[in-house]
Formats: structure tokens, C-alpha cells, sequence
């Protein structure tokens, strides 16, 4: 079937649809492997899971992190930058908006925030 062919040639097969949006493995020699499959959709769960797979691995002394987006379709970005926050201890910008001026010139966004600010978890 032509849908067999897309799902085995791309990220669909990465997901497994009982798995929530992170889920944490604790792998040998001390590594955590957290893999993110959405940003998408409730996001006190998810930010939840994400505080929850940390603790697990601050609890179990992991000195090594893999973090798996490979699955993640997208979702709200606020959580990527939440996420961010977890590894630093002062605040940053992670990303600015910009668009094009008629004159071909970037300006930054008038229509919004553009600044995406991550500021340290704890």
C-alpha cells in the first residue's frame, strides 16, 4: 500500500501511539534518554512529564542526556523555549523574529513579541 511506503521511509515510525508526549529511559552507563514526541497539545502535561523525566534522572545521578525530538511533529513553541530553560541558569533570548521590509530590508516583527525568552527552571 502506497501508505505502508510513507510510514516506513519517514518519522512515523519513530512514534508509538500509547507513548505520551516524553517519555524518560534510563539507558547503561549512567545515560537518560528523554524522547520528545509533541509540543503539541496539553501543555501542563507535557511540561510535567519534562520536569518528571529530570527529577528521575537527577535522582539517579545521570551524568550523560539524549534528548530525542526526531518524533516531534511541532507544536507550541513556548514549550521548546521552557525546555531550553532547564540547562541554564540565566535568562537568554533563544530566538527573535524578523520579516522583510518592502525594500527587501528585515526589520524585527512589529505584530508581536518576537523575542522568545527562556528563563532557568528550579
Amino acid at each position: 500500500m502506497n501508505g505502508d511506503s510513507l510510514y516506513l521511509n519517514s518519522l512515523y515510525q519513530l512514534r508509538n501511539p500509547g507513548e505520551g508526549p516524553v517519555r524518560a529511559v534510563l539507558l547503561q552507563g549512567g545515560i537518560g534518554l528523554i524522547r520528545v514526541n509533541s509540543f503539541f497539545g496539553d501543555s501542563v502535561l507535557i511540561s510535567r512529564s519534562w520536569e518528571d523525566a529530570l527529577k528521575l534522572f537527577k535522582d539517579y545521578s545521570v551524568t550523560q542526556l539524549i534528548i530525542d525530538v526526531r518524533p516531534n511533529g511541532g507544536g507550541s513553541p513556548n514549550l521548546a523555549t521552557y525546555f531550553a530553560g532547564s540547562f541554564y541558569k540565566k535568562s537568554f533570548v533563544l530566538t527573535q523574529s524578523y520579516q522583510a521590509t518592502k525594500d527587501g530590508q528585515f526589520g524585527v516583527c512589529w505584530w508581536r513579541d518576537s523575542r522568545s525568552i527562556t528563563y532557568p527552571m528550579g
